[in-house]
């Protein structure tokens, strides 16, 4: 039998006891919803930082190797013509494959070398800068030309017409950087501007995480 101070004794403790098993509940079920949480798969928000690809040869000569690949952050829409070129160019292997790292979500254009001009001394000046090629004053100041008033080269791929389509083979040359001696060609579908006379500048769409492969049909107009 109990006495009146050891059942209030047994009381306090057990209402002390009551007190810390509540206390603890709230921190059990916090650890509880945390073990759960990290059983499920958390999305990442990690950039696309590889792009892969190749350049395949249109025509006879077009070598493959050793040829630099370039992007280009396209500005607003890709009919705007204006894009931001990349801080670093990719070389291209023996048998046309090329590596970009480091590139933040985007579209973009691919550019690669025409082999007309010194492509390092190109970037130099135009690395991180804006390209305009639907510009004719800022094609004219690229290309050292006056295309108001001067005769300049238009360059087209191996097997494209030069006539009847002359209107279409300048706006073709001006948009593909196909102009003189651009250091640059903006990659296109070739195949389809040969037979639709119709001019598709090839894009890539960088999104988060997820690498990208691409081909991409190259001219060359440098001595082989």
């Amino acid at each position: 039998m109990y006495t009146i101070g050891e059942h209030s004794e047994a009381e306090q403790i057990r209402k002390t006891t009551m007190r810390k098993s509540r206390a603890l509940l709230p921190i059990v079920i916090l650890t509880l919803a945390l073990v759960a949480c990290s059983a499920i798969e958390q999305p990442t928000d990690v950039p696309a930082h590889f792009v892969e690809g190749q350049l395949i040869p249109w025509g006879s000569n077009s070598p493959v190797a050793e040829r630099h690949v370039v992007l280009c952050r396209i500005i607003g829409q890709p009919s705007d013509g204006e894009c931001e070129l990349m801080e670093s160019a990719a070389i291209t292997d023996e048998y046309g494959n090329f590596a970009a790292s480091a590139v933040q979500p985007g579209t973009y254009f691919i550019l690669y070398d025409s082999g007309l001009t010194d492509f390092d001394e190109a970037m130099d000046l135009w690395r991180g800068e804006t390209l305009r090629f639907g510009d004719i004053e800022w094609l004219s100041e690229f290309l050292g030309v006056d295309l108001h008033t001067e005769a300049v080269e238009f360059r087209v791929p191996e097997g494209i017409s030069h006539s009847p389509h002359e209107g279409w083979l300048k706006r073709y040359c001006t948009l593909t950087l196909s102009v003189g001696n651009s250091p640059f060609i903006i990659a296109h579908d070739i195949e389809h501007a040969q037979s639709a006379r119709d001019l598709r500048c090839l894009t890539v769409e960088i999104t988060p995480g997820k690498p990208v492969s691409l081909e991409v049909q190259a001219a060359y107009y440098g001595e082989s």
